[in-house]
């Protein structure tokens, strides 16, 4: 006689089978990209991508204005924002505004595990980027910036994953709270690397999402210990779904490989907060 399974289990196995839905990469990244890809491209031309989408191309504005870019004065035209920062910048941002939608949920319960998801994304990607630049890795800004994006996507993958297992009967009931989160906690990082790599995205970045928690990381893959640093920074400032006040960022493994000193972690938390901030206004 065959033992009786555990919601657990059910739910494991099938986060680990192929029936799983995973999450689309937003076809207004897409777009962007593939013209910032082409050669030439100019600013112009990618300006007309952007603004033929009136919602992102304001969020892009948005983005473009906060703290993350003080000092650079009022940027009031996607073309603006081209010349002053740059395209690979302005394409950082422009896929992280389309990213957010993907973000979005009709139940209500999980309305602020969602935001608190995106938060955490946002904060450690741009976290991620100003490390990069300010620690001697400029060439790594735009890379970090995406890895830190995607690092965690797989926790909205598991999310989106067991509420349609739910709802298409794979599961006989809903998974308790407190199983969730450890399923949650347990599968991400997996899930994650499947989905970066159903995206097509650089394998580098299902690396990241897959090894991001490991006990012994690559003290060689700076950009790993950039984007576990930065997830370190925006946990303790509160951008996370389980924050992590009391963590002693230099007093971890990752600043010291990185050489990052004191008084830039202490910048890097301002500047990260300020932007944060202006952001959700």
């Amino acid at each position: 006689m065959n033992a009786p399974v555990s919601i657990t289990e059910l739910a494991e196995r099938y986060l680990d089978s192929e029936q799983v839905t995973l999450p689309v990469y937003p076809k207004a990244a897409e777009l962007v990209q593939e013209k910032a890809r082409q050669p030439n491209c100019s600013a112009g031309e990618l300006a007309r991508v952007l603004t033929m989408d009136p919602a992102l191309s304001g969020r892009v504005l948005k983005s473009a204005n906060s703290s993350f870019y003080g000092g650079l004065g009022s940027v009031n035209t996607v073309g603006d924002a081209i010349v002053r920062l740059g395209m690979d910048e302005v394409v950082d941002i422009a896929v992280s505004c389309a990213q957010r939608d993907t973000y979005k949920t009709t139940d209500p319960a999980a309305r602020a595990t969602m935001q608190k998801l995106w938060q955490h994304a946002v904060a450690t990607a741009f976290a991620a980027r100003w490390l990069a630049k300010r620690a001697g890795f400029r060439d790594m800004a735009h890379d970090a910036f995406m890895a830190g994006l995607f690092h965690d996507v797989g926790k909205l993958a598991v999310n989106q994953a067991l509420d349609t297992a739910l709802a298409e009967g794979h599961l006989p009931q809903a998974v308790p709270p407190g199983l969730h989160a450890e399923l949650v906690e347990n599968m991400h990082a997996r899930l994650g690397a499947r989905v970066i790599e159903h995206w097509n995205l650089a394998p580098k970045f299902a690396k990241i999402a897959l090894e991001h928690h490991d006990e012994n990381p690559d003290g060689t893959d700076n950009l790993l210990l950039i984007v576990r640093l930065a997830d370190l920074t925006a946990a303790k400032l509160g951008f996370d779904v389980t924050p992590m006040p009391d963590v002693s960022l230099s007093a971890t493994e990752e600043a010291a490989l990185l050489q990052v000193s004191d008084m830039m972690l202490a910048e890097m938390q301002v500047k990260l907060e300020d932007g944060m901030q202006a952001l959700g206004r």
